[in-house]
């Protein structure tokens, strides 16, 4: 048998990692490094500017990883030569965020963001009858995260009052029977479809139903426009929901907006609604939104149902430009917890992940459990 010469390299062999008891630290807006005689300290946080007049920064520390001093300079050398490789591929990082080059724009993808041909019956049939308006709509999707399932077969159609010809707003009620919306719901939409400012229409495939809903969005321009210290809590969405094979099992949601809330109240807010990954993922999102959108941009709505657990809340981002892709670390993480297999999670997140991110919802659901629902790609249909 041949033998390799004695003095042959050493093959180092490969590495494992074992991952099942990892902290994650996802995306920290602020890092620093301090160092004693003995060991570098790493410390990773997130921090928001105080609102005071001297800008004060307060930040929440995430983690630390403490180094002896020859294992601080191998990674700062290894870290050294990752971002030298990736600025030749990508070109030059600069101090503010940019996307990488080459990468699709937000709001793009190569598949559609509703294909009639993959939903079920009653998507297309809610489809259809919006289209048959003629109209301008707005199309958006969302997932919704649950132990164990991931709901991709969710969509709103939204149109707004001022495209809407008359035969169009006559035509609604009559979509709305189409649809089979109560008789309750159907007087109460026509009382309150003249001052809407958006109309709203919505599908979902749950684990064992279809639901239809429809939302009248209210004119948020007034309270939100009120002077600090005078922004009132408002109905901005009052939602109409009921079960398309079964329309006798109904609820009606309100959806109240509380505006100038600032980030760190709506973090401390949080906690009435939600708990466990579902806060942690909210939280996180929520930091990386408020340091690319200004505080008054962002909306915290919570919805209220009578005679049920369900408890949750909203909070409307668009105006971060984020791509969902920017939220991968904390999706990912959110799914495994959840026992989401990772087939499952890519399925729902590989179509659409160079969109743009909306909003995020989460909470308890009607039947005491916790989800998390992300929306995405809202554009002109």
């Amino acid at each position: 048998m041949d033998h390799p010469p004695s003095n042959a390299p050493a093959t180092n062999p490969p590495i494992q990692w074992d991952d099942s008891s990892v902290h994650n630290v996802h995306y920290p807006n602020f890092c620093n490094v301090e160092h004693s005689d003995r060991d570098f300290t790493l410390l990773f946080g997130n921090g928001q500017r105080s609102g005071a007049a001297e800008g004060a920064m307060s930040v929440k520390l995430q983690d630390r990883v403490v180094l002896r001093p020859l294992a601080a300079k191998l990674l700062g050398t290894l870290l050294g030569n990752a971002v030298s490789r990736f600025e030749s591929r990508y070109g030059t990082l600069g101090e503010a965020y940019q996307p990488l080059p080459g990468s699709a724009k937000l709001g793009e993808s190569v598949q559609p963001l509703l294909n009639v041909a993959t939903l079920p019956e009653k998507g297309q049939l809610l489809l259809d009858l919006i289209a048959r308006l003629n109209i301008p709509h707005e199309s958006e999707r969302s997932v919704k995260l649950l132990p164990g399932i991931a709901l991709t077969e969710r969509f709103l159609l939204g149109l707004h009052q001022s495209h809407l010809t008359p035969q169009a707003r006559t035509r609604l009620p009559v979509i709305c029977k189409r649809m089979g919306m109560p008789e309750p719901f159907l007087a109460e939409f026509n009382a309150g479809l003249g001052a809407a400012k958006f109309i709203h229409f919505g599908f979902e495939q749950n684990e064992s139903s279809a639901i239809y809903k429809v939302y009248l969005e209210s004119n948020a321009a007034p309270a939100l426009s009120a002077a600090p210290g005078t922004q009132a809590p408002f109905e901005l969405y009052r939602g109409f929901k009921w079960n398309a094979a079964d329309p006798a099992h109904h609820a009606i949601t309100k959806y109240i907006a509380h505006p100038g809330m600032s980030p760190m109240e709506m973090d401390a807010r949080l906690p009435e609604y939600a708990s466990g990954i579902e806060l942690e993922l909210s939280r996180a999102v929520l930091g990386l939104a408020s340091e690319r959108i200004e505080a008054r941009r962002l909306l915290f709505v919570e919805a209220v149902e009578e005679n049920n657990p369900r408890r949750s809340f909203d909070l409307n981002l668009y105006g971060a430009r984020l791509e969902v892709a920017e939220l991968y670390p904390y999706l990912r993480q959110f799914a495994r917890d959840r026992g989401i297999s990772g087939e499952v999670f890519n399925q729902a997140y590989e179509p659409h992940k160079h969109r743009t991110f909306g909003h995020i919802s989460a909470g308890s659901d009607r039947h005491g459990r916790g989800f998390a629902t992300i929306y995405f790609g809202g554009q002109p249909a």
